[in-house]
């Protein structure tokens, strides 16, 4: 698979060089092959790095969809935007985009959108550097969400009100309530633990229990 995914880059590569102009204007298309990027083995490669659990809602899922962080046959800057005729082509059978999603933040939230800071340094070819965009969107394996998005209670919030924690939130879904539901019983639950270990257990017993608590929530 990693030989074919390099012979399909290199073939989408070698097609824009040839006809630029017919791609960028929408009058030519890149054909993708999902048997490579969405074989069932890169599927459950990603989904036993993610535990499981979807890359935004980090809801356990047993299916999934393979997901592209930066898309692949075009974006949108926002929601309901202009989508553009060509996405990050050179970039769907890279390993470091992709992701484990669950069908919900994939196809009704996340959809095609990848919005930047500022557009106007967005890579349109492999010709450009992808690390000159700062994108809006967190990349959950790349890069820590706990330093952008905590939690009050049950509810998701952008630290300090920062641009990229909200834009994730929003367009991701992750404030849904349906996720709030499922967080309000596991948070109830735990907070029960908490204030009956807390009240009857001797504070060493307390502390190991505590140890195993956390250890099974980062599960």
């Amino acid at each position: 698979l990693l030989h074919a995914g390099q012979e399909a880059t290199e073939n989408n590569i070698n097609q824009f060089e040839q006809f630029s102009a017919e791609y960028l204007s929408g009058e030519r298309k890149f054909e993708f092959e999902h048997a490579i990027y969405g074989d069932e083995s890169v599927k459950e490669s990603l989904r036993h790095a993610q535990h499981g659990k979807c890359c935004f809602c980090e809801r356990k899922e047993e299916i999934g969809d393979v997901e592209h962080y930066r898309p692949k046959s075009g974006y949108r800057q926002q929601r309901g935007g202009k989508r553009s005729q060509t996405g990050y082509y050179w970039l769907a059978y890279d390993w470091d985009n992709l992701l484990f999603c669950c069908p919900k933040c994939n196809r009704r939230y996340k959809e095609n959108l990848f919005p930047l800071l500022d557009p106007s340094k967005r890579a349109v070819s492999h010709h450009d550097d992808i690390r000159n965009e700062e994108p809006l969107f967190i990349h959950p394996a790349d890069e820590n969400p706990e330093e952008f998005i905590e939690y009050k209670g049950i509810h998701p919030r952008a630290i300090n009100g920062n641009i990229r924690g909200m834009t994730t939130i929003r367009e991701t879904g992750i404030d849904r309530p349906f996720l709030d539901e499922r967080r309000f019983a596991l948070y109830t639950i735990l907070k029960q633990i908490y204030f009956l270990l807390r009240s009857s257990l001797e504070s060493e017993k307390r502390l190991q229990l505590q140890q195993l608590l956390d250890e099974a929530a980062e599960e």
